[in-house]
């Protein structure tokens, strides 16, 4: 079987099994990652590879291989894919006999996310453009299309820094997919990538994944057990990354350049809400596209982020401010009351 029919067989499982098909999923994307390896002869362990984090004025753009690695986070790499998939029908059905148009912002070594389409869609249905900052990933990825034999379906690779690069306006864009984020939106460029790409699409330009929303939570835990959460509970809204949030700053964003802080958000801490046995924590909930969603803690990307406050006494209010600059993030200020626990 040729590498292109491997492919084929590996992705088109991923997106036939079912989204609790645990087992089946560990498998594949097991099958899948050492494929990519085998095919484009790296070595995840070699310093060059590890060693290869790019930091930027917008975050850390993750090196070979911990990009690669991503695919083994097993519900991150199947609900992407299958709400990339899902959009690419509906542009599909939206405009019959056009090429979909994927503009893919961050691609890491192997463009993980639209492997699957190759199988399903022809290169007059899909297209895509790469960018990519990593030059060891670019490389790799230039060299993977070139094995494969897909050149077809790849209008452009660009190797560049995707919250400067400039779209052309003749081309116009269906999907932009970025995944470029840790959980809480911590550190990567997630943000600034669509701060900086969006503006220059089409209003009907989907942005995958449609919406990442932080949350403040609560985490109860047992007292005798320290280690198990008995309820987690989200409070409120702090912030939530969408087209409409991103186009709502793009202009304020291109005035006032790095660093650039959003709207800020303050939650007012009852304060019978917080015990000895409590502690505050971010929750990040991820809506790919549509009804494709990765829950709380399905992936790494969904874990809770405890929160360090700077004093043991229950804060009156806690204000989050949400910052893009080299390293990106929620920004927590608090207004105490000397009331201690209740």
């Amino acid at each position: 079987m040729n590498p292109l029919d491997r492919l084929h067989l590996i992705t088109g499982k991923l997106l036939d099994s079912a989204p609790d098909a645990y087992g089946d999923l560990w498998t594949l994307t097991r099958q899948l990652y050492d494929l990519l390896f085998e095919l484009t002869a790296l070595d995840p362990d070699q310093d060059s590879n590890r060693q290869s984090d790019q930091f930027l004025t917008t975050g850390r753009a993750v090196g070979l291989t911990w990009a690669a690695m991503c695919i083994h986070d097993l519900m991150r790499t199947k609900k992407f894919m299958d709400g990339l998939y899902k959009a690419v029908l509906d542009k599909q059905k939206a405009a019959p006999g056009a090429p979909v148009h994927v503009l893919y912002a961050g691609t890491g070594p192997f463009a993980t996310l639209i492997l699957p389409l190759l199988a399903r869609f022809t290169s007059q249905q899909v297209q895509f453009t790469f960018l990519e900052v990593n030059p060891e990933s670019f490389h790799c990825l230039t060299e993977l299309v070139a094995l494969l034999g897909i050149g077809p379906y790849v209008r452009h690779f660009h190797l560049t820094d995707a919250t400067t690069w400039q779209a052309a306006t003749d081309e116009p864009v269906a999907i932009l997919v970025t995944e470029t984020m840790q959980r809480a939106l911590k550190n990567e460029p997630q943000v600034a990538i669509c701060l900086s790409l969006l503006p220059q699409l089409s209003p009907e330009t989907i942005l995958i994944p449609e919406e990442i929303s932080l949350k403040l939570g609560l985490v109860s835990y047992q007292l005798s057990d320290q280690l198990t959460p008995a309820v987690i509970r989200p409070l409120a809204e702090v912030f939530s990354l969408t087209k409409s949030t991103v186009l709502g700053n793009a202009a304020a964003y291109r005035k006032i350049g790095i660093p650039y802080y959003f709207p800020e958000t303050t939650f007012i801490v009852p304060p019978q809400l917080v015990d000895d046995s409590s502690q505050f924590t971010l929750l990040t909930d991820i809506v790919i596209y549509q009804d494709v969603v990765l829950g709380y803690n399905e992936s790494g990307l969904t874990t809770a982020h405890p929160l360090k406050l700077a004093t043991e006494d229950v804060p009156a209010s806690l204000t989050f401010r949400y910052q893009v600059d080299k390293t990106p993030g929620l920004e927590l200020m608090t207004t105490l009351e000397q009331r201690g626990h209740n």
